[in-house]
């Protein structure tokens, strides 16, 4: 019975650890959550007051610091539409490209190759829209990424394929 012991208190063990790093797992989580929260409040002031800079040093430092958080997605498309509102392609593609690559959150991906197609079909780069436009996206922006794909090919004056990518949304 002595053996019985043994293994008892090793799955006792092996189970409490478990839940401690289960629980820890948790709390870092909760926290990393709550201080991106806070960045994020920050970057919202400074965007209701039009600043681009202390708009694109939060979503930075949120990105930086939060990656793994549903906030750095958030904080990308943002400061994309600060950027693009005053101006800055540069800084505008730079965010939209982070959070189509790197957001942890589908739906902020999905929006940002979206609104980085047409940045890019405005800058007359079609052949970096049409790769971004080939790219796989969750099932509800499909229809709206071959609308971006008429938009481009109705961008270099190919009525005929425009029209096709329209058809295939409309159902026509």
């Amino acid at each position: 019975f002595p053996s019985h012991d043994k293994w008892l208190m090793a799955t006792a063990a092996v189970i409490l650890l478990g839940y401690a790093s289960y629980s820890g797992w948790g709390w870092w989580s909760n926290k990393q959550a709550e201080n991106a929260s806070k960045l994020y409040d920050t970057l919202l002031v400074s965007a209701q007051k039009q600043d681009v800079a202390s708009v694109l040093r939060a979503a930075t430092d949120i990105q930086d610091q939060f990656s793994s958080t549903s906030y750095a997605g958030m904080a990308g498309l943002v400061a994309a539409q600060i950027a693009n509102a005053a101006g800055d392609m540069a800084n505008t593609e730079k965010q939209l490209r982070w959070t189509a690559d790197k957001a942890k959150s589908d739906a902020h991906a999905d929006l940002a190759k979206v609104r980085l197609i047409s940045l890019l079909i405005d800058k007359g780069d079609f052949v970096a829209a049409e790769k971004i436009a080939s790219e796989s996206v969750s099932k509800s922006f499909k229809p709206l990424l071959i609308e971006r794909r008429g938009d481009i090919q109705l961008a270099q004056q190919k009525n005929a394929e425009a029209r096709k990518a329209y058809h295939i949304v409309t159902g026509k």
